[in-house]
């Protein structure tokens, strides 16, 4: 081998080892963005798990609150109405044993056993002020209780089906009644009288 030619195999070399450091550092540059890339990518699967996770526990407490605090048993037989007392502190039954039950809502407990429709108890409501509460029944009848005492104040007889619904109105003045009659009765709560039909 000549001289000349040892000179340019030796260049040769020389430029090849430069193009070897150009591209490793090329190589470097592209993987350093691409490392950066993936850890971005990877922050935000991190933030998106966290959300899930967040989202998770969430619905699992949502989960958790839909289950009954308090079971009420004494029924042997279809409960079809409820309401709260004003306060909070009672509830309202009515069933198909022709009862009515007053709940202690803290306890579970009955408290008292009402008695006077001759069939199923469909509808219950108390009065804005909690002192009384309201009954209808498939015998056609309304009934106003007296909730201290558990004593009927009066009864309202005038149609001609099963009483479905029954309301106050917000002062508590006027008793209103849906029934399969298909008819609304509004009655005066205070003195009795239907006072209309609808």
């Amino acid at each position: 081998m000549s001289a000349e030619q040892v000179l340019k195999l030796t260049a040769a070399i020389s430029a090849l080892q430069q193009e070897i450091k150009r591209n490793r550092k090329e190589m470097e540059a592209i993987q350093k963005s691409q490392l950066t890339e993936l850890g971005e990518q990877l922050l935000k699967q991190t933030e998106t798990i966290s959300a899930l996770q967040q989202e998770i526990k969430h619905n699992r407490n949502a989960i958790h609150a839909l289950q009954p605090v308090r079971t009420f048993q004494g029924y042997s037989k279809a409960v079809y109405s409820v309401a709260f007392s004003p306060d909070g502190r009672y509830a309202l039954s009515g069933s198909s044993d022709k009862t009515l039950k007053l709940w202690d809502v803290s306890s579970g407990q009955a408290v008292r056993t009402w008695k006077g429709h001759t069939s199923y108890v469909q509808s219950v409501a108390f009065s804005p002020d909690g002192r009384y509460a309201l009954s209808g029944s498939d015998d056609k009848t309304l009934i106003l209780w007296d909730v201290s005492s558990g004593q009927a104040v009066r009864t309202w007889k005038g149609h001609t089906s099963s009483v479905k619904s029954v309301a106050f109105s917000p002062d508590g003045r006027y008793a209103l009644s849906g029934s399969s009659d298909k008819t609304l009765k509004l009655w005066d709560a205070s003195s009795g009288p239907l006072l209309l039909v609808k």
